[in-house]
């Protein structure tokens, strides 16, 4: 990112006179003139795009998420491994007269931090900087945010450079955490919101500091799940042909007999990619064999069928379970808690048909509540993601699954609470 930066601040102007100008430029440019030949060209490009996308200067409303999906998006958002650093290094940025909201890589809130009884939190309330509203372009207008997404550097506005009216009384500080795997495609924003026209520019430094911290933190946790993932394959020579070891995204770790192996498969369904033979873009048909947080992806063999995934839940001891996974090509291990214990042992005996998320959440809880269940299985599918289909959650159809149970059944699972269990140790 080096040191670019926008700015719609003139060095050597005096911010009173600044502030003035900048209204005026707003003003002429949403009474359909030409801005000022002094106004930035990133202002004037981004009041244009404003316009053109139709978004209503006089408005106070945008687009906010259910709770249930920005609870879905807070589960897959890959800043997870980061939280701890991201909101130590904001932890003072986020006090007195500054919000800080953290956006996904479409603009949308996913959280945001500051003092409940500050003037700017009920401000923020008020022009609509809340938690699952839509922040972009298309959505907002000109914003720290909306700034930060399209042109992918960090950015301050002045509050008369906001597109909204209600917005002048506000400044931002955007920074993008950009992704590196993905051409530099935003992976988050941290804005932060403060009281006045200007914010000040030491807001700007530290944010880019604690952005490229979250970066640093990212790329570690990346290179720890390469390595895990190389491990859980093992060494892929038993594999006939070319191989490929990707994690749940499709990005490759390691490969076999493939002279320039590329940086990321194309997965036919993302993260519900199934096990099996797959046609995939540029390989043709594929056999996907799971892996702890990953695949195991290989050419499929002429006349060979659906390989067989023979999976084998280990509940026999009162406190300590796991799962054993055996593949044509891959064979591995992971221990289970509780609560994964408990939704598999569930799934297991709901084959072939499975569950919904209503029936599975009451098997789980005694109440339907599908956005716990959505926590519970995503932390579940960061290993066995390649074992679960959805919609209803089940077993993939080419999984086998196999249940030890205890020899007395009353010491199947005996600390769970969950109804289902408690029926199955009757």
């Amino acid at each position: 990112m080096g040191d670019e930066w926008l700015r719609a601040t003139t060095p050597g102007v005096e911010h009173g006179q600044l502030l003035r100008d900048l209204a005026k430029a707003y003003e002429q440019a949403q009474a359909g003139g030409t801005p000022p030949a002094s106004l930035p060209r990133w202002v004037a490009e981004s009041w244009n795009q404003s316009r053109a996308q139709g978004v209503n200067p006089n408005s106070s409303g945008c687009p906010v998420l259910s709770q249930a999906e920005l609870q879905r998006r807070l589960q897959e958002s890959r800043l997870a491994p980061a939280w701890n650093t991201l909101w130590t290094g904001l932890e003072g940025v986020a006090s007195g007269e500054r919000m800080v909201e953290v956006t996904d890589g479409d603009g949308y809130v996913l959280l945001r931090k500051g003092d409940n009884n500050s003037k700017i939190r009920r401000l923020a309330n008020e022009v609509g900087f809340v938690v699952g509203a839509r922040m972009d372009m298309g959505a907002m207008g000109t914003s720290g945010i909306a700034v930060a997404l399209e042109r992918r550097v960090p950015v301050q506005i002045p509050g008369p450079c906001h597109w909204r009216r209600n917005q002048h009384g506000v400044n931002c500080t955007a920074v993008p955490v950009l992704d590196l795997r993905r051409k530099n495609r935003p992976l988050a924003v941290i804005n932060v919101t403060g009281l006045g026209p200007f914010g000040h520019p030491d807001t700007l430094r530290l944010v880019r500091v604690v952005a490229s911290n979250v970066r640093r933190e990212l790329a570690t946790a990346h290179s720890k799940k390469v390595e895990r993932l190389c491990a859980d394959a093992g060494s892929l020579d038993r594999v006939t042909g070319w191989a490929l070891v990707t994690d749940r995204d499709g990005w490759v770790a390691t490969s076999h007999r493939m002279p320039t192996p590329p940086d990321r498969v194309a997965l036919p369904e993302g993260r519900h990619t199934q096990p099996g033979q797959r046609p995939l873009p540029d390989f043709g048909r594929c056999v996907l064999e799971p892996l702890p947080g990953g695949w195991l992806i290989r050419h499929e063999v002429p006349g060979e069928d659906d390989p067989v995934i023979r999976t084998v839940l280990d509940l026999r001891h009162p406190r300590q379970w796991g799962i054993t996974v055996t593949g044509p090509n891959v064979r591995w291990q992971h221990q289970l808690t509780l609560r994964q214990a408990e939704i598999l042992l569930l799934l297991a005996t709901a084959q072939p048909n499975g569950r919904t998320g209503a029936e599975l959440a009451e098997d789980l809880y005694g109440a339907p509540k599908t956005s716990a269940l959505r926590t519970d299985i995503c932390r579940l599918r960061e290993y066995t993601g390649g074992l679960l289909d959805h919609r209803p959650y089940r077993f993939s159809t080419t999984v086998r699954v196999a249940v030890q149970r205890p020899a007395t059944r009353t010491r199947l699972l005996p600390d769970s609470t969950a109804p289902g269990v408690i029926r199955l140790r009757r």
